[in-house]
């Protein structure tokens, strides 16, 4: 449950914070830099390398919201049931 919640919280941080300086800032250098095309082409590509790792962000958040939602008890115990057969009393010894 504590990961659960760490990695919302990263996530949500992280958006609200990016979108405040996207806002606060994002216009003032557009404006000031736009004017040259390939200074344009790669703010554009800054910009979707941004969004492209705040999506990973918050895929992995809820990756990690859906696996301790699904399995909240499940451990993996070595050497339990390994086998099948062995824990059905079917194997050969």
């Amino acid at each position: 449950m504590a990961k659960r919640t760490r990695q919302l919280t990263i996530a949500l941080l992280l958006t609200v914070l990016e979108g405040v300086v996207a806002l606060r800032y994002g216009r003032v250098i557009w404006t000031v830099w736009s004017g040259i095309i390939w200074t344009r082409l790669l703010m554009c590509f800054l910009a979707a390398i941004w969004l492209t790792s705040l999506a990973n962000v918050w895929a992995c958040a809820a990756r990690r919201c859906e696996r301790s939602l699904a399995r909240p008890q499940e451990w993996f115990v070595p050497g339990a049931a390994a086998n099948s057969a062995e824990a059905y009393g079917e194997a050969d010894v």
